[in-house]
């Protein structure tokens, strides 16, 4: 949980690239933290790694049903990806 909070708020500052490593570490180990998970695909979206950005973005929106903005972006990217 502590390293969750050290990167969460680069994060949500818009630094997903940043604070990807230390997202993809807490998905490494608590492999259901759906914020983690959306951070994490994030991160690895706007790095240029599609099939991981997939793996955690699919694995966020099995975690998270709240149809918000988190959820929105989710799909968006997972629609920018395709198949």
């Amino acid at each position: 949980m502590v390293v969750f909070e050290v990167g969460h708020p680069a994060a949500d500052a818009g630094d997903d690239v940043g604070a990807g490593p230390l997202m993809e570490l807490v998905v490494e180990f608590w492999p259901n933290h759906y914020m983690a998970l959306c951070h994490a695909g994030d991160a690895s979206f706007e790095v240029g790694d599609a099939p991981r950005a997939r793996d955690y973005l699919e694995r966020f929106l099995q975690e998270y049903k709240i149809e918000d903005g988190w959820w929105s972006n989710a799909h968006a990217i997972l629609s920018e990806i395709g198949d």
